[in-house]
């Protein structure tokens, strides 16, 4: 299954309408925003 990101210029603005496709991605033309959640847990 091919994931799709919206497209985001250098200023973290929406390319309205752009989307990009995880396959064919180049860093060199759009950016795409990425949030990464650490959870730790530890008892007691």
């Amino acid at each position: 299954m091919t994931e799709y990101w919206d497209a985001y210029d250098e200023n973290r603005h929406l390319l309205s309408g752009k989307i990009i496709n995880c396959d064919t991605f180049s860093s060199t033309d759009d950016f795409h925003l990425v949030v990464q959640v650490l959870l730790l847990h530890r008892k007691d």
